[in-house]
């Protein structure tokens, strides 16, 4: 119930660390288990990481046991299934769903930090959330304006950010100095000082 309100932005600025900080305690409090069900998991995972809860969501995202995507994975999944729980009967409808499928979106708009700002990605916002036990994350989506390409990578004690931006697109590139807007082409940042959010 806090993710929702959190993700469409209607609560009130004074209140929003708060709602965060109990959405981070429901969540710590269930052990890190997805209680959101098919409605709000996207929600959850996008508001988490937008409030400086980036932790919450790695966590989320890499448990392995039942209920989580990594649960899936143990038992060789090859696509989300319907439910989180493996069933081999006529009780599971179907093993290719798309209902929790909507991490997949997380992953380059949070993870890899690719969010559209204006109609058609022409212009856009790279602003990668960047979880203490991961070291490098990629990512190549292609959009009607062209491909984009973010990569970020740990290396000797610094935060490098790559990006390719596609033609006539305008970025704004969050990094620890501020924001620097850039045309298309090829860059390279270091936003070493970058908290998670």
């Amino acid at each position: 119930c806090q993710a929702f309100p959190l993700w469409l932005g209607i609560i009130p600025e004074e209140q929003k660390k708060l709602v965060a900080r109990k959405l981070h305690e429901a969540v710590e409090k269930a052990g890190y288990r997805l209680t959101t069900g098919n409605l709000c998991t996207l929600y959850v995972m996008d508001a988490l990481s937008e409030h400086g809860y980036i932790e919450d969501a790695w966590k989320l995202l890499t448990r392995e046991e039942y209920p989580s995507w990594g649960d899936m994975l143990q038992n060789d999944a090859t696509t989300i299934w319907e439910r989180f729980e493996l069933k081999k009967d006529p009780t599971m409808n179907s093993h290719s769903h798309p209902m929790y499928g909507s991490v997949g979106a997380w992953l380059y708009t949070h993870l890899a930090g690719i969010q559209s700002v204006d109609s058609g990605f022409s212009k856009v916002r790279i602003q990668p959330h960047v979880p203490k036990n991961l070291t490098f994350a990629e990512a190549v989506l292609d959009t009607c304006k062209g491909q984009f390409r973010v990569k970020w990578q740990k290396q000797y004690g610094k935060l490098i950010l790559n990006v390719t931006i596609p033609f006539g697109v305008e970025a704004q590139i969050y990094g620890p100095e501020g924001t620097q807007v850039v045309g298309s082409g090829s860059y390279v940042f270091d936003i070493t000082g970058q908290s998670s959010r």
